[in-house]
């Protein structure tokens, strides 16, 4: 008698399908199919062994690959819809994810280090603007790294945003798509 959790959920008595996430990660199954002809009574069987791969963590921002930021500016880097494939219910800390973030300068000199300064206002939003609101960093550009990682097994990706910095009065649009899609 097959386990409960294990009935398929297809209405096509030809297909097996079960409920998503009802397979645990690495443990090996095995599914034998067992079919008898009523009139001749012939039957045969078959199985296969299979497992449920590991999903991926999947690292989301708010803002654009690619965003200037005024010298007198600010933006906010939301990371609270990063997700983990294996948890299809939560997102962000929820979803046991913990984030961090490194910045670089990458023009017009390279520095292992940025000029930008990052102010928690929860575990996955940070306030974005320049340590030093200065003249002299316009046009610089910088990179950051924001890193989604899973606090128990250790699964990360990573995302980069560009951060150019533009004059205190240079135009700034930023448009909001009916999917929610942030263009500056």
């Amino acid at each position: 008698m097959a386990d409960a959790a294990m009935q398929s959920v297809s209405s096509d008595s030809r297909v097996f399908r079960l409920k998503p996430y009802t397979l645990e990660v690495g443990v090996i199954y095995t599914a034998r199919l067992s079919v008898k002809h009523l009139v001749s009574l012939k039957a045969t069987s078959m199985s296969v062994e299979l497992t449920a791969t590991q999903g991926k963590v999947q690292a989301q921002v708010s803002v654009p690959s690619e965003i200037g930021l005024r010298v007198d500016g600010s933006f906010v880097l939301d990371v609270s819809n990063s997700y983990d494939e294996d948890n299809n219910m939560q997102t962000g800390s929820a979803a046991g994810l913990v984030f961090s973030f490194d910045c670089k300068q990458l023009s017009p000199t390279y520095s292992a280090t940025c000029a930008l300064s990052f102010l928690s206002t929860s575990p996955s939003v940070m306030l974005v603007s320049l340590s030093d609101p200065s003249d002299n960093m316009i046009d610089t550009v910088h990179e950051i790294k924001v890193i989604a990682q899973h606090s128990t097994d250790l699964r990360r990706s990573e995302i980069f945003v560009t951060v150019t910095v533009k004059p205190a009065l240079a135009p700034s649009i930023s448009l909001k798509s009916e999917s929610q899609l942030i263009i500056n």
